[in-house]
């Protein structure tokens, strides 16, 4: 329902037209009772940031910037006769600002505005006016006149906040007793500190509201009612029941994740902290369960955003959510949904205490295309049953009356320029009687129109629910499966709670009851622990209740085995009922531990109560929070032994339970995800804990805390004994992200257990190693501890053999520590293993040394020799190839025998080396003769290599600029002494315009015997080299022979290089002719492009093009040469006189 046509009549009146004031609906109505005076139009429009306040008693209103709030009343107006008469006094007061502040300066603009109360009238006296800036600074004026707006004229109080607080709520509760000491005023902190503010005749103060601290006071609330302390923001309170003797109401607080309930009393009396409860996660498991949009697979992300009292004493909470496959899609999800959260409030008999259990979830529709959201309020006048939901665009109107599903939404005309700032409904967040009311309304201030009331025709709603009830289903319930398993479950019951001596503990269930066990089965089980069956006794106390509830347990599922039910259990049912027992099991010893804790035992142990523990896996979150809140250090020492306690008897009743029963209920460890062990923040708190209990130890004082000491010791073992049992589980588990977060403190392992070795707890710290088979970190370990080293060594390696040495060597590499590897006793006396170990990992680096050690020379040998060929330099090849010619040559001892074809074989390979080192000695012997022959003196590098290029590729570098580019990075690293790839090196020796005999044909050898090159490489090479051999011989000498004798013709031949070069290579390599020589024809470039990027992948397109470009021009030098030299007929005459044609054939 859009409310468009009332307001553009109200922005066009006239003198003779009048606007519709009234807007009636089938059910509900709409009235524009007060338009906003002049002053105040003004402001909204002007000012970009501001809000509204509304007060229902004293009919007064308020806009609030971040500088004044402005303040009218808007009753004894005649709505009917003068319903936009603006000539109304406003009243303008100066609001406290606060001071820079980083902090607040994080905040948005509407988060830094000030708070503001309107304070009910002190019998015949205008309401006062209350207001605090977000920093904690109050001002109260005593009423709202002209006289008051002077700064003189009201009361300050400054409320000192924690660093890094701020104020988020301040509400002014009233008590229907007409007076301003009477209410109850609320200030709440983004740290969820909570101040009761005061106001008397003699001035304003505050009291801060205090919870308690120790931890099994604290404890005991939240254990046995499943109550969480949030730290979170004070989004909202409400009051409740009226309470009587010195206390004078229920107050509930409404947090991030949690209510809390206080029972505060009149002015001068204490405010007293009842308990707390986390409701977060139940309500997101209501809401999977109620909206049927929402897969299992989806997450929730939920939000807290408003709260009232009911009148049936039920807790009404309004919450957004939206959901997706994963946090990405939540994040992108902009469509929130809203509803309403019912939460039943069950009186107990402890601590005047309060169980919430959700009782039912209203969703609301969005019945107009508006994006509501994402802040909305809640309004229940009198505590319903009309519900308002107030969003800055529109409100929904619905009621939680039972067969109702009436619901509406009022949407304004104008949401971008208009906007919903305030609003307010009688006795909303305050007390109500029980009586409904036949209208329910509401009050609203907008930016731009002005304040409207809505009301709700209740009666008339009433009247439309049908009162009829349908018997069909109770007269075909006997016929139904719902009949069958009911019956089961009776049948069920009867086993396990039958008490008589007579009926054995195997009763025998029948098959042919045609029910479903899986339902009866974990509704039995969940009323147990709930403590919810009708069979329980009430009023046994409570260690005898729970070991009740414990055996119940156990009979259950015996009970179905025993029947040989056992096989119809799904897997989930049988871990429900499993892990509803082990919580059972750990709550028996937790209540043990509480009732020994407490002095005053046998009043404890008499009261009756009840024990909820389906969260008990919070119990540990709730407990880091009480420690991490307490700010003296000497309360946080006591606390975390006292913690320590709890989680270490939790979970070894859990684990013990596990250990006894998994078999029974068929339980794996990929089920053990749904176990409380399973939190996602146990993890995180055992760690925590761990290190805290550790920094104690560490600072405490040995000699007069020395037993102290020892027991901590003792909680440090078996703290980190479960922080990896559970960091084992997780890393198991089927579920990525649990494996992830686990991942985390798995890398924590050797720091955790190396504080055990530290505070002397070494045989713990390597026994746990050894349990959870962590040799890395036992050897980590044993070196760390560095006493009876040896003995561990031997004592570890003859257990574990391999599992142990090989990490025990690792640990040597990793440290460099390689001569201590190599000088420790079981080095030899394991020197099998090491040496397998180390040619396994390829470390010839210092495999070889252990080699010499054991006198196997010829394997060292075979490891310098690969050591030699990876060296980046010229002397460290030729020195560890020299060492290899050595132990080669003390492998063969005294009677050698080089005719042997191994050792042929390896002398050969090994001579190679040295050629390939002399060629690079020469050229840099070359290089640096170049220079030194000149006559002017060249200081910096760049100008030697410059002199160099010049005097050795002057003829060629200008014409083929790519190739002059990689000969001068050539030049450089051959200078230096370094080892640079064959074709580089092949480069330099085939290119400088100075050749020496040897250069082709070592050019040729080089390329043969380099095994890392490609096949297609090699071959590309080998064509170079002989295309440049044949353009850089002479043929002009041999064009006319007819004057020479054929004496002179072999002598020409024998000079050229192509002779040479075939003549050295065939004597040299024993390798067919036709796999490195290449005749003119077929020396010609005929590489591509993907070849080239393949074997110089650091070269940009640019620079590979610019070579292929080089290596062309060299095919026409050659094209030229077969043209006009007849060289194919020199180069075969060449070939005859090696007598190398017919093998080349």
């Amino acid at each position: 329902m859009s409310i468009s046509n009332s307001f553009s009549s109200t922005d066009n009146r006239s003198e003779t037209s009048q606007p519709l004031l009234n807007l009636e609906f089938q059910k509900h109505s709409v009235e524009f009772t007060f338009s906003l005076p002049k002053e105040i139009e003004e402001v909204t429009r002007n000012t970009e940031v501001y809000d509204g306040v509304l007060n229902w008693n004293t009919e007064h209103a308020a806009v609030v910037t971040q500088t004044h709030c402005f303040v009218w009343n808007y009753g004894g107006v005649d709505n009917v006769k003068q319903p936009f008469e603006r000539d109304t006094p406003v009243y303008k007061f100066k609001m406290p600002i606060c001071e820079d502040d980083e902090l607040l300066d994080d905040l948005s603009n509407h988060h830094k505005l000030p708070l503001v109360c309107i304070i009910p009238s002190n019998q015949h006296k205008k309401p006062g006016l209350l207001v605090c800036s977000r920093k904690g600074e109050f001002r109260y004026w005593e009423d709202i006149t002209r006289d008051s707006i002077f700064e003189d004229h009201y009361s300050s109080l400054k409320v000192y906040l924690q660093e890094g607080d701020f104020g988020t709520h301040l509400a002014c509760h009233e008590t229907h007793q007409s007076s301003q000491d009477t209410c109850i005023i609320i200030f709440g902190s983004a740290q969820s500190v909570l101040y009761r503010i005061n106001i008397s005749k003699i001035g304003i103060n505050f009291s801060s509201l205090s919870r308690s601290v120790g931890i099994m006071e604290n404890f005991s609330s939240y254990l046995w009612l499943s109550s969480k302390y949030d730290t979170g923001d004070i989004i909202t309170t409400t009051l409740g029941n009226k309470l009587e003797n010195n206390l004078l109401s229920e107050v509930f607080v409404l947090m991030d994740k949690s209510i809390e309930k206080w029972a505060f009393g009149h002015v001068r009396s204490v405010n007293k902290y009842v308990q707390g409860q986390d409701i977060y996660n139940n309500i997101i498991q209501e809401i999977y369960l109620n909206d049927s949009r929402i897969k299992k697979t989806d997450q929730v992300d939920l939000r807290l955003l408003d709260m009232e009292f009911a009148r049936n004493s039920e807790l009404v909470i309004l919450v957004s959510y939206f959901f997706g496959s994963n946090q990405n899609e939540i994040v992108e999800n902009k469509n929130l949904s809203y509803a309403l959260v019912i939460l039943n409030t069950e009186e107990i008999q402890f601590s005047d205490a309060v169980i919430y259990k959700v009782n039912g979830i209203h969703g609301l529709k969005n019945q107009s295309n508006l994006l509501l959201g994402p802040q909305a309020n809640l309004v229940m006048p009198n505590g319903g049953p009309g519900v308002y939901v107030i969003f800055p665009q529109a409100i929904i109107i619905t009621t939680l009356l039972e067969g109702s599903n009436y619901s509406n939404i009022v949407s304004l005309h104008d949401p971008v320029g208009d906007r919903i700032i305030g609003f307010c409904g009688e006795g909303s967040k305050s007390w109500h009687d029980g009586n409904i009311d036949r209208f329910s309304q509401i009050n609203i201030l907008t930016a731009k129109t002005g304040i409207m009331t809505c009301k709700l025709n209740l009666m008339e709603i009433m009247d439309e629910i049908s009162h009829t009830q349908n018997f069909d289903d109770q007269m075909n319930l006997e016929n139904s499966q719902e009949m069958r398993d009911r019956e089961l479950k009776r049948m069920l019951e009867q086993a396990v709670f039958n008490t008589s001596e007579k009926v054995p503990v195997t009763n025998y269930i029948s098959r042919e009851h045609g029910g479903d066990v899986n339902s009866a089965a974990i509704e039995i089980s969940d009323e147990i622990m709930n403590s919810r069956s009708q069979y329980l006794f009430d009023h046994i106390e409570l260690k005898s209740q729970l070991n009740e509830r414990c055996n119940k347990m156990t009979l259950l599922i015996q009970i179905i085995k025993f029947s040989n039910m056992l096989n119809e259990l799904y897997p989930p049912t049988r871990q429900h009922l499993f892990w509803n027992a082990e919580k059972m099991a750990c709550a028996l010893k937790l209540w043990e531990y509480y009732n020994a804790s407490l002095s005053s035992r046998d009043q404890i142990e008499d009261t009756r109560r009840k024990l909820l523990v389906r969260d008990i896996g919070y119990i540990f979150i709730y407990i880091e929070r009480v420690i991490n809140d307490c700010l003296v250090q000497e309360d946080s020492n006591i606390l975390i032994p006292e913690a320590n306690n709890i989680i270490l008897l939790s979970f070894e009743a859990a684990f013990n339970f596990r250990r006894t029963n998994k078999d029974l209920y068929a339980i794996t460890s990929n089920c053990l995800k749904e176990s409380w062990t399973f939190h996602p923040e146990l993890l995180k708190v055992l760690y925590q804990q761990f290190e805290k209990t550790a920094d104690i130890i560490q600072n405490s004082d040995i000699q007069n805390d020395g037993e102290k000491i020892e027991s901590l010791k003792d909680h440090l073992v078996k703290l980190a004994d479960i922080l990896l049992g559970v960091t084992s589980e997780r890393l198991k588990c089927d579920d990525s992200i649990t494996r992830e977060d686990a991942q985390v403190y798995r890398k924590e392992w050797t720091t955790i257990l190396r504080k055990l070795v530290h505070f002397g707890k070494n045989d713990d710290a390597f026994g746990l190693s050894e349990t959870y088979a962590e040799y890395k970190i036992l050897v980590d370990l044993v070196m760390y501890y560095g006493q009876n080293t040896n003995y561990y060594i031997k004592k570890y390696v003859n257990k574990y053999q391999e599992n142990f040495e090989y990490p025990l060597y690792e640990w040597y590499i990793e440290k460099e520590l390689y001569a201590d590897l190599l000088s420790q006793p079981h080095a030899y006396e394991y020197k099998d293993s090491l040496q397998k170990f180390l040619n396994e990992r390829k470390l010839s680096g210092i495999s070889w040394m252990h080699d010499i050690y054991l006198n196997r020379y010829g394997d060292a040998s075979v490891k310098l020799r690969h050591l030699a060929r990876n060296q980046p330099r010229v002397d460290r090849n030729k020195t560890f190839l020299s060492m290899s010619k050595l132990t080669f040559l003390a492998e063969l001892g005294d009677e050698i025998e080089l005719k042997n074809e191994d050792i042929q074989r390896n002398l050969e390979e090994i001579e190679n080396g040295f050629e390939l080192l002399n060629a690079y000695s020469d050229l840099q012997q070359q290089f640096v003769s170049f220079i030194m022959s000149q006559s002017s003196y060249h200081d910096t590098e760049s100008e030697q290599v410059n002199a160099i290029m010049e005097g050795t590729a002057g003829s060629w570098k200008n014409y083929k600029p790519a190739l002059a580019q990689i000969y001068e990075k050539q030049v450089i690293k051959i200078l230096h002494g370094e080892i640079i790839p064959t074709s580089e090196l092949v480069e330099v020796m085939t290119l400088k315009d100075k050749k020496m005999t040897d250069d082709f044909p070592f050019a040729l050898q080089f390329t043969l015997n380099d095994n890392k090159l490609p096949e297609d490489h090699r071959r590309t090479i080998l064509q170079t080299i002989w295309r440049r051999i044949y353009f850089s011989d002479n043929w002009e000498i041999l064009l006319d022979t007819s004057n020479m004798s054929d004496e002179e013709l072999n002598e020409h031949t024998k000079n050229t290089f192509v002779y040479n070069a075939l003549n050295i290579v065939r004597h040299s390599v024993d390798i067919p002719l036709n796999q490195w020589f290449y005749p003119p024809a077929d020396a010609f470039f005929s590489s591509t492009i993907e070849q080239f990027h393949k074997w110089y992948p650091s070269l940009s397109e640019e620079q590979i093009k610019s070579l292929i470009e080089d290596y062309l021009k060299e095919n026409d030098t050659l094209k030229q040469c077969i043209e006009n030299y007849h060289l194919n007929k020199y180069v075969e005459y060449a070939l005859g006189l090696l007598n190398l044609k017919s093998k080349f054939e």
